[in-house]
């Protein structure tokens, strides 16, 4: 049963979503984590997307990873993550107030991975280990290096 039907209904217009993952290859809770569990810096990002009934399925209006620093610890990549995402948010609602017209990004069908917050106790302590190992800071010199 899907309990988000009512009230997406109940909406005049389009309501949006920021989404604190990679979507569509992130969909759930906790994708943060779980693109650091996966070692895929790429996948930290934050999605802003019209709000449908599938879990983060609707189409996405922006999408971009944060600038990320050596010393930075799990909480801190989160929170550069849910402050990208309110830039988006803040771009994507002025777009739609000054343009009138915005371009969509329709997500594939069945792509990617949803995660539910009960799974976020299995990845905990592998990310820690990353992070005290200096996995962050030698992935991002990698990454710089010309």
């Amino acid at each position: 049963m899907n309990h988000a039907r009512p009230l997406l209904d109940s909406v005049r217009g389009v309501a949006i979503n920021q989404h604190a993952g990679h979507s569509p290859l992130l969909k759930g809770s906790n994708t943060t984590h779980w693109a650091l569990y996966h070692r895929k810096l790429a996948w930290v990002s934050s999605t802003i997307h019209i709000t449908t009934p599938g879990a983060v399925a609707g189409p996405i209006l922006r999408r971009s990873t944060p600038c990320l620093m050596p010393s930075d610890d799990v909480a801190t990549v989160f929170l550069r993550v849910v402050a990208l995402g309110t830039e988006l948010m803040i771009e994507s609602v002025q777009e739609i107030m000054n343009d009138k017209q915005v371009a969509v990004f329709r997500q594939p069908a069945q792509t990617g991975e949803t995660h539910l917050g009960k799974e976020l106790g299995n990845i905990i302590a592998p990310i820690q280990r990353d992070f005290d190992a200096g996995w962050l800071a030698d992935e991002l010199v990698r990454q710089r290096a010309f």
